[in-house]
């Protein structure tokens, strides 16, 4: 007697093709969080650099600390500008990035006008952050010249 062979998909395929799919998903998922950590990271550097283009067309003689951000909004900036986009919770201070320490007219180029707050980047505030220099510039750092920043050249 001969046996006919139908034409379809075994169990057995078909659970192969659902690991392959599934391993598949479980590579690709970092890679998205780490695309969209870049993104955000993108976004609070460039709400650094909106900041400093507000803040240039006031006159330099301007208050030192998170007061140097705030006085920009409502006004020269949307609120939101305020906000990094990587802090989870926002508390009660008005601005979430540190102003200068000093009177920005006594800071030369590339000393740091303002940063990142420790908890912008990282819970546990080692992750590093965004540093503003004097010139412009936006410097996202992990290392030593945000840590310098946050702890003497940046103040709330």
């Amino acid at each position: 007697m001969q046996q006919k062979h139908q034409a379809g998909i075994t169990l057995v395929e078909l659970l192969a093709a659902g690991m392959v799919v599934l391993v598949a998903g479980c590579l690709f998922i970092p890679v998205l969080a780490a695309s969209s950590r870049s993104a955000r990271i993108e976004d609070c550097a460039a709400r650094l650099k909106t900041l400093y283009q507000a803040a240039a067309s006031l006159p330099s003689e301007a208050p030192v600390g998170r007061a140097y951000w705030t006085r920009l909004a409502p006004g020269k900036v949307a609120p939101d500008t305020l906000r990094c986009p990587l802090a989870d919770q926002h508390p009660l201070e008005d601005s979430d990035y540190l102003g200068p320490a000093q009177a920005d007219g006594k800071l030369e180029g590339e000393h740091p006008l303002g940063c990142d707050v420790p908890r912008n980047h990282s819970s546990d505030g080692r992750q590093g952050g965004n540093v503003l220099l004097r010139s412009g510039r936006v410097v996202t750092d992990h290392t030593n010249l945000w840590r310098a920043a946050i702890q003497g050249d940046c103040k709330p």
